[in-house]
């Protein structure tokens, strides 16, 4: 493709407009993501804190899911930065020793953080695969 000097001056100035339009739609006070991680990191180990080991809750389940969940996404889209030791990849609790445990007859089925109507057709439809052969009513 070959312009000419006046078309190439167009095209220069077209895209310097769209770069600088670009910037309005950019994060402004978007934090570093290595200093994120970590601040989320140490939310969710507070937090896991009050609810484990103080049985005191400072936040709802909801909240606290919706802290791991931004946490992953940070971890999934910077994986330069992610931990084994990260709560997004660990299992399991740091539950106080009076806790004890039980072994269910039957396996517990998770809600799986089902937080609106879709989540729950879904857990349904989950449900009603696994039991087939059952009704569920």
């Amino acid at each position: 493709m070959h312009l000419t000097n006046a078309e190439g001056v167009k095209a220069y100035l077209i895209i310097s407009q769209l770069y600088k339009l670009s910037s309005l739609f950019k994060p402004k006070n978007m934090p570093d993501p290595k200093n994120e991680i970590a601040r989320l990191r140490a939310l969710i180990a507070q937090h896991d804190r009050h609810y484990y080991k103080d049985a005191k809750p400072k936040i709802g389940d909801q909240a606290y899911d919706r802290i791991k969940a931004n946490l992953a996404e940070l971890e999934s889209t910077h994986p330069e930065i992610s931990s084994a030791k990260s709560p997004s990849q660990l299992v399991g609790d740091d539950r106080l020793e009076a806790f004890k445990s039980y072994q269910h007859r039957l396996p517990m089925l998770s809600l799986d953080n089902t937080y609106n109507s879709e989540e729950l057709i879904e857990f349904g439809r989950r449900l009603e695969k696994r039991f087939s052969e059952q009704s569920l009513t």
